[in-house]
């Protein structure tokens, strides 16, 4: 497939991260976009390949500086570019209640959603197998960035329920603290997003 055969240079990133910074097209943005979730999910079928004791270690087939690249130019730029794309209000702006931010916006209400729809489903599926392998600490970041997702969870009500079972699970056995909190906020975001919908359509 075209995800399993794309090739990916560390030029390539910076281009893509540069471009998600500053998109001076739609076509650009999009493209950007596309590639960086491909890339992605290349990062993550390394890890799935090497996870046998769960360890975020990708396999000698992708440079780790270019395997960390993807990741952090992913944790980093791709929802700001998502959202500008998408034309979609910041989530962010002049709001201090971190509970209402992801009631804020509803990314099917973009009439450019259809057009990268199946690239961020396939992105958060990756993004919960890439949270099975991980050690706690790189764990943590995508907890973070998974809070910033519900928005886009919302819309696949599968992998919504996925996300709800992580987190309750986290909440229960882990061990660190920090975890557990992000853990607890994940999981109530996620439930304020069912609730708000199941109101919708009653």
């Amino acid at each position: 497939s075209a995800e399993t055969t794309l090739n990916v240079t560390i030029d390539n990133v910076k281009e893509w991260k540069q471009i998600l910074q500053n998109p001076t097209t739609k076509a650009n943005c999009l493209n950007a976009i596309k590639s960086s979730i491909k890339a992605f999910r290349k990062s993550v079928q390394q890890t799935q390949d090497s996870s046998d004791q769960m360890l975020m270690k990708p396999v000698a087939v992708m440079n780790p500086s270019l395997f960390n690249m993807i990741i952090n130019n992913c944790l980093a730029d791709l929802l700001p570019a998502v959202s500008h794309y998408l034309r979609l209000k910041d989530p962010d702006s002049k709001n201090d209640d971190e509970t209402l931010k992801c009631q804020l916006f509803d990314p099917r209400r973009s009439r450019n959603w259809k057009q990268i729809m199946p690239s961020m489903k396939m992105y958060l599926t990756d993004v919960l197998k890439m949270m099975s392998t991980l050690s706690i600490e790189a764990r943590l970041s995508f907890e973070r960035h998974v809070l910033e997702l519900i928005p886009y969870y919302q819309v696949f009500p599968h992998l919504l329920k996925r996300i709800v079972r992580y987190s309750i699970q986290e909440w229960h056995s882990s061990q660190e603290e920090r975890s557990r909190v992000l853990a607890f906020l994940i999981l109530y975001r996620a439930i304020r997003v069912i609730q708000s919908n199941d109101s919708h359509m009653t």
